[in-house]
């Protein structure tokens, strides 16, 4: 068997196992201290005299050594030696200190982890060859190396060999000529961009959830002691249903909600704005007003499981004002 490491020294390391028995001139089966194959595996002695393997004069199964005819009398006169049993007496070889080199290694063993010492280059996931584990397009050698790396550019991670520096997403040129680097993610079977940031250190998340949204229903008049039915403007993520109003966490985390509503002739009236969390308010704004007009503003920063449900509700008695310029509600998820 092959080894790891330096050789060991002769005569350190490796033992050859025995056995002796007494004759009695009567026993025949002899019990082993080891498990035993074949008639192969063992050589047996009696008086001296070597026995043959072939001539059924032993026979073995497992740790029983059975003779065909009794051995005669005499103390240890029965020796047996174990071909198949040479073994290491201690638990474990430890090789020298830099004795293991590359070439030690079947080329299999490597998988998936590939490496590339003549550049200093690691691959990870990957049995393409390694002269295609290249630099970041665009980059020098000194703003680190591709260590995951697929069809799309995009789709890898850099480490700054100096400095430590990590980089997820490739560092690509911008329309506007700066370098920008994205976190990318998996939707279905397109890759998207979950967060991009340029060198002036501006970050974006194109598809965080995020709502600003008014109502159509007629003519964004909300009727009163009813639920506004966000049907327009923008609704990132689609979170919001259209036909119900209600946005529905797509993860765990913190959000804020805020809303604010408009009501005319108001005069002697009072206008109630309800933000609810699975049907119980959790935000209220109440306005009275003795002018011509009143507005209520209502927000809240509130921790949401998957799947909570918020919306939106005219709490008031009266008619109010929930489309245009005039009435929006809007919602994001802070992290």
């Amino acid at each position: 068997m092959g080894m790891l490491g330096n050789q060991l020294a002769a005569g350190q390391a490796l033992t050859v196992a025995n056995d002796s028995f007494n004759g009695d001139g009567s026993t025949t089966a002899f019990t082993l201290s080891q498990t035993v194959g074949s008639v192969n595996d063992i050589e047996v002695l009696v008086d001296n005299v070597q026995q043959s393997p072939y001539d059924s004069s032993y026979s073995v199964s497992g740790t029983t050594l059975t003779f065909s005819g009794a051995p005669a009398t005499g103390t240890n006169n029965i020796y047996v030696i174990y071909n198949a049993s040479k073994h290491i007496t201690t638990q474990q070889v430890i090789p020298d200190d830099g004795s293991v080199t590359h070439s030690k290694f079947h080329t299999n063993a490597l998988n998936p982890i590939t490496l590339d010492p003549i550049n200093n280059r690691l691959g990870i996931g990957t049995s393409t060859p390694l002269s295609t584990v290249h630099q970041d397009v665009g980059l020098t050698s000194r703003d680190g190396y591709k260590l995951f790396y697929g069809t799309d550019p995009k789709a890898a991670f850099t480490v700054h060999p100096n400095s430590g520096e990590i980089r997820i997403g490739a560092a690509t040129v911008g329309t506007s000529g700066n370098y920008y680097t994205e976190i990318m993610s998996r939707n279905g079977s397109n890759l998207v961009t979950s967060i991009k940031a340029d060198n002036y250190g501006r970050v974006t998340m194109p598809n965080q959830p995020a709502f600003g949204m008014t109502t159509s229903v007629n003519g964004g008049m909300v009727a009163a002691n009813t639920d506004i039915i966000l049907n327009a403007g923008y609704n990132g993520g689609n979170h919001v249903n259209t036909s119900t109003g209600i946005f529905t966490a797509p993860v765990s985390g913190r959000y804020y909600f805020s809303a604010f509503s408009i009501k005319n002739n108001a005069n002697g009236t009072v206008a109630r704005l309800q933000i609810r969390k699975n049907g119980s308010t959790v935000a209220e704004a109440r306005m009275d007003e003795s002018g011509n007009y009143c507005q209520a503003h209502c927000s809240i920063l509130i921790d949401l499981a998957a799947n909570d449900q918020i919306n939106f509700r005219n709490n008031d008695n009266t008619i109010f004002y929930m489309g245009g310029t005039y009435g929006r509600c809007n919602g994001y998820l802070v992290g």
